[in-house]
């Protein structure tokens, strides 16, 4: 299993294919600065931009009670 912290995350896509779209699922993106996992792919996500909108919610706080500076990044 990978994981990356939350407030290590400075960027988040979605992708999605024809197939994706019919399909109602896409890829989300996480690009981080953790060196050892600087990209992870969720894959096959219902509702890809409603996922995007909630990661990057969370991260913002993350970043806040960590006291980093927070950055709109989509």
């Amino acid at each position: 299993e990978d994981e990356i912290n939350l407030y290590r995350i400075y960027d988040i896509t979605v992708t999605r294919s024809l197939a994706d779209k019919i399909f109602g699922v896409g890829t989300i993106t996480l690009y981080s600065k953790d060196e050892s996992n600087p990209t992870m792919s969720l894959m096959h996500v219902k509702n890809p931009y409603d996922v995007r909108n909630m990661l990057t919610k969370l991260v913002e706080e993350e970043k806040l009670k960590r006291g980093f500076r927070v950055a709109e990044f989509n």
